[in-house]
């Protein structure tokens, strides 16, 4: 009777053992879980972040742009006119008109 006791005994201590020992591994592939998801978490937050500055970076280039844009379309525009020719024409050429007299400075 005694052996059949302790058999007993033994029996229920590496039952308790067993799921003890189950119970820690549960626990412990929970935090490194945890662990991995809030770690992912504040990655992505960073690079959400990072991406959020490049995108306003970006914009802020593109209006630099566009009104680099504009103001190249509006000296097209004044190049194609008579008086940009002629003004053209004075500075570079030194061309006159027929009817203008010409001083020169010595």
């Amino acid at each position: 009777m005694i052996k059949k006791n302790e058999i007993k005994r033994k029996g229920k201590k590496q039952n308790k053992d067993k799921s003890s020992r189950i119970s820690f591994i549960i626990v412990f592939l929970a935090l490194v879980l945890s662990s991995i998801l809030l770690y992912d978490g504040l990655h992505g937050m960073s690079r959400i972040t990072m991406c959020d500055s490049r995108i306003a970076f970006t914009k802020g280039n593109i209006e630099k742009e566009k009104a680099r844009l504009e103001a190249l379309n509006k000296k097209e525009k004044f190049m194609k006119t008579d008086k940009f020719i002629e003004e053209t024409a004075r500075a570079k050429l030194g061309l006159v008109k027929n009817n203008e007299i010409i001083f020169d400075e010595k």
